[in-house]
């Protein structure tokens, strides 16, 4: 009997984390196509000449900065307090947090697929 009931335990314990784990896969879904609605509107926006730069520490220490669906330009901040124009491709494809940064006058990004960008010729 009481082998019977640890049965039951288990099995009731596979349904419920497989039902956790189905909750969490629908939730990273939903949470994959909200980004993606919202990094289509960043870019619309962009492409149409108007809206709010790209999100990210950059803001602080990078000044002029142009951008467009396909890429971003801005003078930045090094350590040594220079200023370096830094070029970074794609910048609405850049997650957010943490957005863009600075690193040593040069714009890094952290991509929607984890992946780090730094800036062209960084």
């Amino acid at each position: 009997r009481e082998e019977d009931n640890g049965g039951v335990a288990a099995a009731g314990a596979a349904a419920a984390l497989s039902k956790a784990l189905a909750d969490a896969e629908r939730e990273a879904k939903a949470f994959e196509s909200r980004m993606v609605v919202g990094e289509a509107l960043h870019m619309v926006t962009a492409a149409l000449g108007g809206g709010d730069p790209p999100p990210g520490g950059y803001l602080d220490s990078c000044r002029g900065c142009e951008f467009t669906v396909a890429s971003m330009s801005c003078s930045c901040s090094s350590r040594s307090g220079f200023a370096k124009k830094s070029v970074l491709d794609r910048p609405f494809e850049c997650a957010a947090p943490p957005g863009i940064d600075n690193q040593d006058g040069c714009l890094v990004c952290v991509r929607l697929d984890g992946r780090e960008e730094r800036a062209k010729g960084c």
